[in-house]
C-alpha cells in the first residue's frame, strides 16, 4: 500500500466521520427540541429508576463477611 492510498483512505474516513457526526448532532437536536420526546425519555428514566433496588436491598444480597 502506498502513502497516497493511505492518505486517500484517511480523507475518506475523516469525511465519513464528519457526516456521521452531523447526522448524530442533527438527530439529537431534533429530539431535544421536541417536548413530547423529552417527556417520553423522562418517563422511561423514571420507570427504570423505580425498578432499581435500593442500596439497603443491594447490601442485603451481599454475602456476609
Amino acid at each position: 500500500m502506498t502513502g497516497k492510498g493511505v492518505a486517500i483512505g484517511g480523507l475518506v474516513t475523516a469525511l465519513l466521520g464528519l457526516i456521521l457526526g452531523g447526522v448524530v448532532i442533527g438527530g439529537l437536536a431534533a429530539v431535544v427540541n421536541d417536548k413530547t420526546q423529552l417527556d417520553r425519555i423522562q418517563h422511561y428514566i423514571n420507570n427504570a429508576r423505580a425498578k432499581l433496588p435500593s442500596s439497603q436491598q443491594v447490601r442485603n444480597q451481599l454475602p456476609a463477611k
